[in-house]
Formats: structure tokens, sequence, C-alpha cells
């Protein structure tokens, strides 16, 4: 029987900065009903955030064939295997049992996180589609043998890998046989925003987690070398790197925004950062906010990561601190509305749609041929 709806196996909240398994999912969800479950949220935590007075939605309809699924995970006990797999079993089977309320019973299990490899048969599902954004085993080096266990995991049992940069692909391509390149995108006409009018001080801004991947450190000497601009940072950040940040008055943390409200952020840059530090898993990394720039048309100055360093010469890269430096200084001269209007129709040419068209090509000749 083929395929006639999709769950998304996801470790990221639907509301939580809007990414790829979102925004994939709602485009596929103009042709198939979606369910988008993300992994278990810790009880403890949840009861905390109970107390704080934020809500919590286990199953909320997001639009006519969209359900996202938040599960309570009992408690979190991996020092006791024993007690771990027991409450990790009920919180599948509780999740298992909400999907097929909602009628999910022939449906493509489309996975992202190796943390839900355990999920894959339970729902009875009739293929596996793995959708590979990141190398998993470079987040936590501590865990990256168990990561890497379970990411293997979900590559046997997978009908179709799909992965978003080349790095991936070359560490995939002897794993599986069925591996296709389908990069990120953007909501087009939610950033295609109009120009800003000049200004004597200008905005150099970053949208993003400030995470381990960002250099926090060539933040700091932008600031301190534009310390006559403003230094814009619009996202979730550790609480270490806020102290150090937070020390220099041209530096403005806005925090999670909500993605509603990001466009307003992007029309007051003059300048888009992709400030990452460069290592194994940046080198994988196609990142969502380089075409949410592009669709602005403003300059975007990165370190050279390989997936940005294929727009060259409509994006500005730099190896070195002192390189980027003066990469800005370079990119805060730029008038050429040519090199503008390029960046836009290279956003308009990667959006969501035409990724969601690409999958739907692949996931239908996958259909075709497991039945």
């Amino acid at each position: 029987m083929k395929i006639d709806s999709i769950i998304c196996l996801s470790d990221m909240n639907w509301d939580f900065m809007r990414q790829r398994p979102q925004q994939l999912m709602t485009a596929l969800a103009a042709h198939y009903p979606v369910l988008y479950v993300r992994n278990g949220q810790d009880l403890i935590k949840h009861l905390i955030r109970r107390i704080k007075g934020e809500k919590h939605h286990y199953l909320e309809k997001i639009d006519t064939q969209l359900y996202a699924l938040s599960p309570i995970r009992f408690l979190s006990v991996r020092r006791y295997p024993f007690l771990h797999k027991i409450f990790r079993e009920k919180m599948i089977a509780n999740i298992v049992n909400d999907a097929k309320k909602l009628g999910f019973h022939n449906s493509a299990l489309w996975i992202y996180s190796p943390s839900m490899s355990d999920m894959i048969g339970c729902f009875g599902e009739k293929i596996v589609i793995y959708d590979c954004v990141d190398d998993h085993a470079q987040f936590s080096p501590e865990h990256a043998e168990a990561v890497q266990c379970a990411e293997d995991i979900i590559i046997k049992k997978a009908d179709k890998i799909i992965v978003t940069a080349d790095e991936l692909y070359k560490k995939l391509k002897s794993k599986h046989s069925d591996i296709t390149i389908i990069r990120n995108g953007v909501e087009y006409k939610h950033f295609a925003i109009p120009d800003k009018k000049p200004s004597i001080k200008k905005v150099l801004g970053f949208i993003g987690a400030v995470y381990n991947w960002v250099d926090v450190e060539l933040i700091i000497k932008l600031a301190k070398k534009f310390s006559q601009h403003e230094i814009s940072i619009v996202g979730p950040l550790h609480d270490a790197h806020a102290k150090e940040l937070r020390r220099l008055s041209n530096i403005t943390l806005h925090g999670l925004q909500k993605y509603e409200c990001l466009p307003k952020f992007l029309h007051a840059f003059d300048i888009c950062l992709i400030p990452f530090v460069i290592s194994k898993l940046t080198l994988s990394v196609n990142p969502v906010k380089l075409y949410e720039y592009f669709a602005s048309g403003k300059p975007v100055v990165s370190t050279p990561l390989p997936e940005v360093m294929k727009f060259s010469p409509y994006v500005y890269t730099a190896n070195t601190h002192e390189d980027f430096i003066r990469t800005v200084e370079t990119a805060l001269m730029e008038d050429n509305l040519e090199i503008r209007n390029e960046r836009r129709k290279i956003a308009f040419n990667n959006s969501w749609e035409a990724r969601a068209t690409e999958i739907l090509t692949q996931l239908n000749r996958v259909n075709l041929e497991t039945h």
C-alpha cells in the first residue's frame, strides 16, 4: 500500500526557531497529512515551565493537514538504563496511539534526529526517510560514539536519505545506495523586505542561535572595531556568551524572537553576518540564514563555509578575524543594485516550495519502488 501521510520525528520544538523541519513539513502538508513529533520534553522541565505560567500544547492543529505533537518524557534516568527503557517505551506507545487516533496508518516516517532512532518501526510505517541536516556526532564529542551508532541504525533502516550539504553526502555515500542532496531554502515573501534608508550609524546583524559554533571572539572584535555602529544579535544565547557580549555597549542582544518578527530585525541590518567557527560541524552546514539574508538583498559576510562559498561573488567570505573586519569595511561600501537583485533572485529560486517539489519527486519514486 502506498503512503498517504507523513510522520516527522524532530528534536526541535515546533515553535522554536523555525528551521528546515518546520518549513518542509508545512510545505509538504499541502500534499499529505503531516504529524510533527518532537522528542520528549523532560517532565521536570515541563513542570517548571508550567509554574512560570508557560503554556504547553500536547497536541496542536497547526493547519488543515498539519499537527504538532509535543510529548512529555516521564523522567530522564539514563544512569539507570532499565528505568529509562521503561519510561521511553511508555512515551513512544503514547505517541503511536495518538498517531493512530489521528488516522496516520500508511505513513512515511521522516526522521531528523539520531536520538529518535528507536522509534523506527513503531508506527508500522511504509517507508523511512532520513533527512540529514548536520554531522550530528560533532555536536557533543563526549557522546559522539553513541550518536554515530544511533545514526547508523537510521541509515541501515532508511529507504531514502536526503542530505543538505556536500560534506554530508561524502560522509554517508558509502553507507547507503540512495542519497540525494536537497539543500535548505527560504520563505521568500517573508524575508523579501524593502531596502533600508541610508543612515550614518550602521547595523551589523546576526540572526540565529549563539552557541558553540558561533565565533563570539570575532563578534567582540567587530564591536570594538566598529564602535560607532551597532552589533545586533537576534536569537538565543548560552549564558556565558551573553555575559561576554553584554560588556560592550554597542552590542544589542534581542534574544529569541518569534519567526514573524525576524523581517523587522533584518530590515534594520546594513550587513548580515555568519560568524561561524570553522570546525567539522560547520563544514557540513548549509545555513538557512544565508537564504533568508539573500532574500533581503543585503551584503552577507561569512567565514569560509563550503556551502556559503558556492554563492561567491554574491557573498563575502574571510578566513581570519583581521580579514573578516576588512571585508565588513568593504561590504559597508557596497553600492550595487545589480548584486542586491541577484541575491534576491537566488533566494527566490531556493524557496521552501521549490525544495518541497524536489522532495515530492523523490518521495513518489521511493514509494513506487518499495511497493
